[in-house]
């Protein structure tokens, strides 16, 4: 299903309108520890650092009614998969009932026998990640239905989702319209370099030396 007006159209308006929001809170901001610094680093990956450590501090300082979700698009290797897995971290390690999933395996057991059962798990859990939804065309059709369907499920409830896919290439409007519904925050980090490579670089240009 295609739709004329993908996130790429829609981000501006939304970024103004989510800023607006966002200005007050009455608690003060705490940074949580996600494994990795952002000196040095392209701004999109601090931009998604601390969009990340805003939503745990919503959560952990019990700004429960401001639920949203995050998600993180951008190269592989950017940081968005450390991201998401960390801040599941966070909130485990502050007693909250938190779960990551890779987008291939929980669609595959969904799609199994044992499917209904751990679709109704999923959308009761308070806090999830879904990494890399989209990640490959084995059952497109399926897999955006399926999507579609948890995304709905997820609807008011603390969500972090991550993708490769730029937002040229999120065409299906189901999709577009949850990721930028209401306080939902999504971050291009499309300019980000894969970290990986450039510190596999780093030690190369040093051995060199």
């Amino acid at each position: 299903m295609s739709n004329p007006r993908n996130i790429a159209q829609i981000l501006p308006q939304w970024m103004q309108a989510t800023n607006e929001q966002d200005e007050k809170r009455e608690y003060e901001m705490e940074r949580y520890e996600l494994g990795f610094r952002t000196d040095n680093l392209a701004p999109s990956v601090k931009e998604a650092h601390d969009a990340v450590q805003l939503w745990l501090n919503d959560i952990l300082h019990g700004e429960k009614k401001r639920a949203r979700w995050v998600t993180l698009h951008g190269v592989p290797g950017c940081g968005k998969s450390y991201l998401c897995t960390a801040a599941i971290a966070v909130l485990e390690n502050n007693g909250e009932r938190a779960q990551k999933w890779r987008w291939t395996k929980l669609r595959d057991r969904i799609f199994s026998e044992e499917g209904s059962e751990l679709m109704r798990w999923i959308t009761k859990m308070p806090y999830l990640a879904i990494d890399d939804f989209l990640s490959d065309d084995r059952a497109k059709g399926a897999s955006v239905s399926l999507l579609y369907e948890l995304m709905e499920a997820r609807l008011g409830k603390w969500t972090i989702f991550t993708t490769n896919l730029a937002p040229d290439d999120i065409q299906d409007a189901r999709i577009t319209s949850r990721l930028v519904r209401g306080r939902n925050v999504v971050v291009n980090m499309q300019d980000a370099d894969d970290y990986g490579l450039m510190q596999y670089r780093s030690r190369q240009t040093l051995n060199k030396h």
